[in-house]
């Protein structure tokens, strides 16, 4: 059962999507990933400050290399 939940809600740049997904069904999990993205984000975002910290500095730009 697990696998077949694997396969039918994989993230659509998995490796998993890649390679068994049509053309339709990476539409179909893009959308998907985007709604769960946007509903969950700002929490796992709070719980990942929450157990790892919040940053205390701002990330360092990529033009400073």
């Amino acid at each position: 059962m697990a696998w077949i939940a694997a396969f039918r809600l994989a993230r659509p740049h998995s490796l998993w999507a890649r390679k068994l997904y049509s053309a339709k069904w990476i539409e179909h999990a893009t959308k998907r990933a985007a709604e769960f993205d946007e509903r969950w984000g700002p929490v796992r975002s709070t719980w990942d400050d929450f157990i790892g910290g919040r940053p205390s500095q701002p990330e360092p730009s990529s033009s400073s290399h």
